[in-house]
């Protein structure tokens, strides 16, 4: 940096000489990497972009020969669903004897800490008149605050709803007091409780259920079904959702058997999940639920590896772009070619010399591994998988 006589600053040779140089060596960086690439460098989204070829090659003969047919089934352990609302008690006293005369006064104190969660419906207090002699009032302050005050009936259920605004965190305390009315120094006054409890009635918070199991590698589904006895209470109209791999087998009210039919291209080699799930209100039980997997062995299929960068891999999960894979017949004695994706295996069907079918949904960043396997003599001139849409 250079100053003239009057203070100005000036540019000086050497700050212009390495400005060019950072800017040649951006624009030469810019050139070299490919063009998907190039347009997040610069921020250009949603330029279209030229068909890009993922993966190509020429199989030739793809022959699987005999292959082996095998049943799987698996068991699961009974289960239970339940979002009803059920009831935790918390016994205070199974049998509480209060007195009173013109000269003296029961009471009996009892501290409970209530566990309120989001699934908590209501508290509650709860006592049975066994017997009374009077005259005279029963009265429970709940932490100082009158409760119930009532002359007692034999025979009587009470049930008193412990309201939230008089309730505190952590210790709360319950009074029980018996009155005695009238001067007459020769008459008492009794009641005698049972079973005092604090209830508290919650929402039951399993509302689901996980299962994985496994299929052997390279193998084909040919089918699957779940089958189970199902026994439901609670409302009659909130349903039970069943996902397979993240994608929803059934969503209903079931009653007594099911049997569903498991769709061949959601399962695949390896782990697959079975998700069960219901909403508050309702609760289901499955018993002797069963899962029967009919597969075929793969064998020795013709197996590819390809890359997927981390920019293809952005796009395809954002769904700019469609996966399209091609498949072009030769010749061969059948129609049907089985593709492995990533252990997802679908067939496709070369009647018309060609088939086609978007896979974005079974590519993965990183390696990718497609296989090809027929039952019998079969000849493909291409195979390939392109990137079509918008950077």
């Amino acid at each position: 940096m250079l100053h003239n006589r009057k203070g100005k600053k000036e540019v000086g040779p050497t700050s212009t000489i390495v400005l060019l140089v950072l800017l040649a060596g951006f624009l030469l960086f810019i050139l070299s990497i490919p063009e998907a690439d190039r347009q997040e460098v610069l921020g250009v989204v949603g330029a279209d972009l030229e068909p890009e070829l993922l993966f190509s090659a020429s199989p030739g003969e793809v022959f699987l020969g005999s292959k082996a047919k095998t049943t799987e089934q698996f068991e699961l352990p009974n289960f239970e669903l339940n979002g009803v609302v059920g009831s935790n008690d918390e016994v205070l006293d199974s049998l509480l004897i209060l007195k009173s005369s013109v000269f003296s006064e029961d009471s009996k104190s009892f501290v409970f800490t209530p566990e309120i969660d989001l699934d908590t419906v209501g508290l509650n207090l709860n006592f049975f008149i066994q017997s009374y002699s009077g005259p005279g009032k029963l009265t429970v302050l709940l932490n100082g605050a009158t409760l119930y005050s009532a002359t007692p009936t034999i025979g009587k259920q009470i049930r008193i709803n412990l309201p939230p605004s008089s309730l505190v965190d952590g210790i709360n305390t319950l009074d029980f007091s018996m009155s005695h009315d009238g001067f007459n120094m020769f008459k008492s006054t009794s009641v005698t409780l049972s079973d005092v409890l604090v209830r508290t009635d919650s929402y039951g918070n399993a509302l689901d259920y996980e299962y994985t199991f496994s299929l052997e590698e390279n193998v084909k589904v040919n089918s699957a079904e779940f089958a189970a006895l199902v026994r439901n209470s609670g409302s009659d109209r909130i349903g039970l959702e069943i996902e397979v791999n993240g994608n929803q087998l059934y969503d209903g009210v079931p009653s007594g058997s099911m049997l569903l039919d498991i769709p061949n291209s959601v399962l695949h080699s390896g782990l697959n999940k079975i998700i069960f799930s219901i909403e508050k209100g309702v609760s289901y039980e499955l018993t002797f639920p069963t899962i029967t997997v009919k597969t075929s062995d793969l064998g020795d299929a013709l197996t590819y590896y390809f890359m997927i960068s981390n920019s293809e891999s952005s796009r395809i999960r954002d769904r700019r772009v469609s996966c399209d894979l091609k498949i072009i017949e030769s010749q061969g004695k059948v129609d049907t070619v089985a593709v492995s994706l990533n252990s997802f295996v679908e067939e496709y069907n070369l009647a018309s010399g060609s088939a086609e079918g978007d896979v974005c949904n079974k590519l993965v960043y990183g390696r990718n591994t497609l296989a090809l396997s027929a039952e019998d003599s079969l000849e493909l001139e291409r195979v390939s998988i392109t990137l079509t849409g918008s950077s």
